[in-house]
């Protein structure tokens, strides 16, 4: 049976789509090509026309769903903008596109903890850290902040991934809904915003 282009786009993007709910659920590790097949609805040997082995699909998936988490990345900043307005704009974006996908930020979490250097290449995070890192140390160096660039970094990442990363457990923890947990982040985005002037206010 000769297939044709459009079929083949059709019937990879069922895969990906397939693959990403499996990978999200049981990472990189725990998922298997049959339940990523049976998810997709086609046979095991259809899969493998596309996709050799599940490290190719896990990098073909995210290399293309991690463009969600580059919109995360406020990298349309100028570079000489204050460092306080950088990390204002980049909690707005973060928080408004993790509210859509809680899910992913556990996934990162465990992923990196499993294949921390696949996980690097695929969403360039030695590129992420240098560009906030940087801005921390400019800051510094203005006498903006005081100390480390490194601590101050640690806890950024924390009061903006964690929420997420740990969604399960703040749901048990606070005993909340789904709808009441998506509520608290949204809300929990202006506060971060203040935090992050008290946090510059206290430095002074």
């Amino acid at each position: 049976m000769i297939l044709t282009t459009q079929t083949r786009k059709e019937t990879e993007a069922i895969i990906k789509q397939a693959a990403r709910k499996v990978f999200l659920q049981k990472g990189l590790a725990g998922a298997r090509l049959q339940e990523i097949a049976d998810e997709a609805g086609i046979g095991r040997t259809s899969l493998h026309y596309y996709y050799k082995n599940k490290e190719m699909l896990f990098n073909a998936v995210f290399s293309e769903n991690f463009q969600e988490i580059k919109k995360r990345i406020p990298y349309q900043l100028e570079e000489n903008l204050a460092l306080k307005e950088i990390l204002i704009q980049f909690t707005k974006e973060y928080f408004r596109n993790a509210i859509k996908n809680p899910d992913l930020d556990l996934f990162l979490l465990n992923e990196f903890c499993s294949h921390p250097e696949l996980m690097l290449n695929l969403i360039k995070g030695h590129e992420i850290t240098q560009f906030i890192l940087q801005a921390f140390e400019k800051s510094i160096q203005k006498g903006e902040l005081k100390g480390n660039a490194q601590q101050h970094f640690i806890t950024f990442i924390s009061v903006t991934f964690f929420p997420f990363a740990a969604k399960n457990m703040i749901q048990q923890m606070l005993q909340c809904s789904e709808n009441d947990y998506i509520q608290y982040m949204h809300s929990r985005e202006d506060y971060i915003v203040g935090f992050i002037h008290q946090y510059f206010n206290s430095q002074l």
